[in-house]
């Protein structure tokens, strides 16, 4: 049987889609909306560590999220 992390396998999602899953499970915007500055907050910290793309590796984004 495939987990939500097998079912990732192969699909590059969009950048809107990557914050998205972020808000999913339980990352929180700055204040201001800007995600890809260099304040801490988690989506800071994403896009730091995965760089601020128009697409991501779906199994890359849920193993930042902790699959």
């Amino acid at each position: 049987m495939n987990d939500y992390y097998d079912s990732a396998e192969g699909l590059t999602i969009s950048r809107e889609r990557a914050i998205q899953e972020l808000i999913n499970h339980g990352c929180i915007p700055q204040d201001n909306g800007d995600f890809a500055d260099t304040r801490e907050g988690d989506f800071c910290e994403f896009f730091n560590e995965m760089g601020d793309h128009a697409e991501y590796d779906a199994q890359a984004v849920l193993q930042w999220l902790g699959y």
